[in-house]
Parts: C-alpha cells; structure tokens; sequence
C-alpha cells in the first residue's frame, strides 16, 4: 500500500517552492520507488547511479535533500558521505542513508560518516514522507478526511494502547528524547531494563520495542506524545 497516511490524513502534496531530491543507488528498481512515492507529490527527483556521479550531481544541481544507498559499485555510500562533507560548497546538503541492512553497527557507521539519518529498505511511503520532514522544512498538505478520525485511525497490530499500563513520566521524556533523535537502539536497551527492573510495564515495553525492531519511530513518538498530554 503506497498511500501516504499520516495521523492528518493522506498526504497530497506540500507548501512553497517544488523541492529537488536526489536519490543515488545502482538499482533502478529502488530508485523507482523513491521517484514513484515523490514525482506525484511535486518533487522534483534526479538519479544517480553511484557516489562520483552523486557528487557531480549535488554540485550541479544543489538537491535539497538526497537519499543514499551504501553499497554500490564504483563510489560507495560511505565514501560519497566523506567527501560530500569534506566539500565546502556542499557540506551541509541533508542526507539520508538508506539501506537493507538493518545491523546498528551500519547505521552507526552511516551516521559516522556524515548521514543525517537512516531510512531501512524496502522504503515505506510513511517512513520516506516522515524522514523528508525530519531533515527538511516542509509543510506537508493533506486530503480532507471523509470520515471521523475513530474510523480511520489503524493502529498497529499490538495490545491497545489504553490497556498498556505507562511508565513515571520522567521515563517517558527519556524514551521521546530518543525518538526524537532518531535512536532506536536506545529506546530497545531503556524499554528492557525496564521490563527487567519491574513486571508492570510489560505490554507497554514490548508494544514499544516491537516497533522499534520495524523502525516505526514514529508510531513510538506518537504513544509517548500521548502519555506526556495525558
């Protein structure tokens, strides 16, 4: 399902000035889907097909985002990376790694190297549209919702979140803080001390670190947003 939903409804489109995003991988398939989910909400999307031709490219035409894969023949992702930092003229451009691998040491490594954040393959509609307004200012424009928000609302195939009974306050600041930046690993170790240190909380940890382990940051941002305005 390539629709966009956000908690607002479908996203249409955006505000302002058309965006440029640059998308570098050596398989067109992936870039595809990445110009398939954005050239009909008004981005402009240009190809790369490794990392020379991606720095050529962020030169000439001063992306306002780009999407970089790891592991490609020719210049890697991680080179690409270092050498776009390294670049007086460009060093700034905001930058997502993406990537099949799903080991936090790669993550790390990407990160290390200059990536903005991380976005997991294969690319989710919602997880592209919420790491673009993560790196990016944009101010998304959605599609009316026809019916009331109760029949709309999907959640998440895990214990409904008014049975979960919540960790102090305090924990929760910790756990968002964490979400906010993107810190998966994080959240997992907190929410299993938690779990170690107390049964109470068992649902809520597990409902958290499941959706950690499916990068779902921000179905976790939106239950701690939550709890903290309760």
């Amino acid at each position: 399902n390539s629709s966009t939903h956000s908690d607002l409804g479908k996203i249409v489109g955006y505000e302002g000035d058309r965006l440029t995003l640059l998308i570098i991988d050596d398989r067109w398939e992936n870039r595809s889907v990445i110009v398939n989910l954005l050239t009909p909400l008004g981005f402009t999307v240009i190809e790369a097909e490794e990392g020379e031709q991606g720095l050529k490219t962020v030169l000439e035409e001063r992306p306002d985002l780009v999407i970089t894969d790891l592991a490609m023949p020719g210049m890697d992702g991680f080179t690409f990376l270092k050498q776009l930092r390294q670049h007086p003229k460009i060093n700034t451009t905001p930058t997502v790694v993406s990537s099949a691998s799903v080991l936090a040491i790669d993550q790390h490594k990407s990160l290390a190297a200059g990536g903005d954040d991380f976005l997991p393959k294969p690319v989710q509609a919602d997880e592209l549209l919420q790491k673009i307004s993560d790196n990016i200012e944009i101010s998304w424009i959605y599609e009316p919702l026809e019916s009331s928000q109760e029949t709309a609302s999907h959640k998440p195939d895990v214990e409904p979140e008014d049975s979960l009974q919540t960790p102090p306050p305090e924990v929760i600041e910790k756990l968002l803080d964490w979400a906010r930046q993107g810190l998966l690993n994080r959240i997992v170790d907190d929410v299993k001390r938690l779990q170690q240190e107390t049964s109470q909380y068992q649902n809520f940890c597990k409902t958290i670190e499941q959706l950690a382990q499916e990068f779902k940051i921000k179905q976790i941002r939106d239950i701690l947003e939550k709890n903290i305005n309760q």
